[in-house]
């Protein structure tokens, strides 16, 4: 009769490895009988390729089309909004001003965020008039934009063909309304 002993073999510390390669590994029972094997860690992360395309919301559009692209292997794109809501498309169109950010998860699990600064031009320029009434002692009035401090032209219209592309206009005009443009 051939006798079968068991051995088993009690962890008696826990490591981590951060750094893949070929690790060994000898167990030595009580009676000095060895064994050893062989542990290959392995990396699979890789770095995530991501790039966003984008452009700015101007006047005659309502919104912007967006992009990622990635090389990574079956990318998943996920969008957030300024609000929070989510999307998972690889191109969404934006309509409202604020910070869009697009996550990308490859094959392996990796992921990587980068995020784009989308602004509406066509809303978000303010406009604020300092203005005056014509009357019997005032027949001349300054009307003029508050705010400045915008890019691009500027372009009054007003009644009777009044233009002028100046941001304060003091002159007898007419009365009506104006317009900038």
């Amino acid at each position: 009769m051939v006798r079968t002993q068991r051995y088993t073999y009690t962890r008696s510390t826990d490591f981590n490895i951060s750094e893949p390669g070929d690790y060994d590994i000898t167990i030595t029972d009580d009676y000095g009988c060895r064994t050893t094997g062989k542990v290959t860690v392995k990396d699979l992360r890789t770095d995530v390729d991501l790039s966003i395309d984008g452009d700015t919301i101007r006047c005659g559009q309502d919104s912007v089309l967006i992009t990622g692209y990635s090389v990574s292997a079956k990318p998943i794109f996920e969008w957030t909004y300024p609000g929070g809501n989510k999307i998972l498309k690889q191109s969404i169109f934006v309509k409202d001003t604020g910070w869009h950010y697009l996550r990308v998860v490859d094959s392996t699990g990796c992921e990587k965020t980068d995020s784009i600064f989308v602004v509406n031009f066509k809303s978000s320029v303010p406009v604020d008039f300092i203005t005056d009434t014509i009357n019997c002692r005032n027949s001349i009035v300054d009307v003029k934009l508050k705010n400045t401090d915008t890019t691009g032209t500027l372009q009054w219209t007003g009644p009777n063909g009044f233009v002028s592309s100046k941001s304060k206009y003091r002159s007898a005009i007419p009365a009506g309304m104006f317009c900038v443009c």
